[in-house]
């Protein structure tokens, strides 16, 4: 397999309460959260196979029920770790030889769309590091100091015209993203993204600006909001006359 999608699937998902029992399973429109993710991977030519993260046997069984339906590319079942930096790191060891590039996914983010994937691909084969991401439209600040609460901060400005939220997927050289994982766990830098531990190490990386939607499944909220979103997307109003 030439290009392989690294599906992360293990989270344990407790912010989401007890509003589902396993995010990456829970329903979306008609049909769970990693379908979508699997499907937008399924149109992409470019991809020849997929790592799945599990979180446990139970989960495993019922992602192979669902790859079973949508796919016919060859897919490797991986055991998640406690934190993500560990699932992935865990994904990249399993990764086939042959592997040159390697997208990294989180399932809990439903909305990602083939074109993504293409120009993800197309700055990866020539940048070595890709990643979707969005321009930030917030005001922010940061905190300093030693404080712990929220009251009475000194706080520093920010230019938000420089500043990116990262999403997924990224996108990496296989050799280069298996070779910053095994520094960072050896210093024990864990990162919160992957493009994180790539940075770290000094490597310059491509941002692909998303104009889409690509919120993250964190919280009851986010799944009434996506929910929204993929109606809205499913069955668009009719043109004003």
């Amino acid at each position: 397999m030439k290009t392989v999608a690294i599906l992360l699937c293990a989270g344990a998902g407790h912010r989401m309460g007890d509003t589902v029992a396993d995010k990456a399973l829970a329903r979306l429109g008609n049909r769970p959260l990693f379908d979508h993710s699997l499907q937008a991977f399924e149109k992409h030519r470019q991809t020849d196979g997929y790592v799945v993260v599990y979180r446990d046997p139970v989960q495993r069984r019922r992602l192979e029920d669902r790859m079973s339906d949508l796919t016919k590319r060859p897919a490797i079942r991986v055991a998640g770790g406690r934190e993500r930096w560990e699932s992935v790191y865990n994904a990249l060891q399993a990764l086939p030889g042959e592997t040159e590039y390697v997208f990294i996914h989180d399932c809990a983010r439903p909305f990602i769309h083939p074109d993504q994937l293409k120009e993800l691909y197309r700055t990866v084969v020539e940048d070595k590091a890709s990643c979707l991401a969005h321009r930030m439209v917030n005001t922010v600040k940061q905190t300093t100091g030693s404080s712990s609460g929220t009251r009475r901060l000194k706080l520093k400005n920010l230019d938000r015209n420089n500043l990116w939220e990262m999403e997924t997927p990224q996108a990496f050289a296989a050799d280069l993203i298996r070779h910053c994982y095994s520094e960072a766990k050896k210093i024990g830098l864990q990162a919160t993204d992957d493009m994180g531990t790539v940075i770290h190490f000094g490597h310059r990386v491509t941002l692909v600006e998303n104009p889409r939607p690509n919120p993250k499944i964190t919280f009851p909220q986010d799944l009434a909001l996506a929910e929204l979103l993929w109606e809205i997307g499913n069955n668009p109003s009719p043109e004003r006359s």
